[in-house]
């Protein structure tokens, strides 16, 4: 199996110091907590994701709950296989 990488991004996300570390999601106006860092809110820059965590803590009144601005990096791979879904076959494409 070969990879190719298409694309690069570097994203922050918002994450608390909790063991498991949980990630903000804020969505529609609503914000919770998310296990996963896929469904977690993504920035393109971090003073967007300094803003979000502030608006966080003014709007909540939440002090008890300690966040931290963490930098991602997402990359985006083409995957050369032999076999896709359970043994099908499939030529590439030259």
């Amino acid at each position: 199996m070969e990879n190719y990488i298409e694309s690069i991004l570097e994203r922050y996300v918002i994450a608390t110091l909790d063991n498991p570390t949980r990630y903000l999601v804020f969505q529609n106006g609503n914000v919770s907590f998310t296990k996963y860092i896929s469904r977690a809110t993504k920035t393109a820059g971090i003073k967007t994701a300094q803003n979000i965590r502030n608006e966080f803590y003014i709007c909540t009144g939440e002090s008890n709950i300690d966040l931290v601005v963490l930098p991602i990096r997402i990359s985006y791979e083409i995957v050369r296989e032999d076999v896709v879904n359970e043994g099908e076959e499939y030529e590439l494409l030259s």
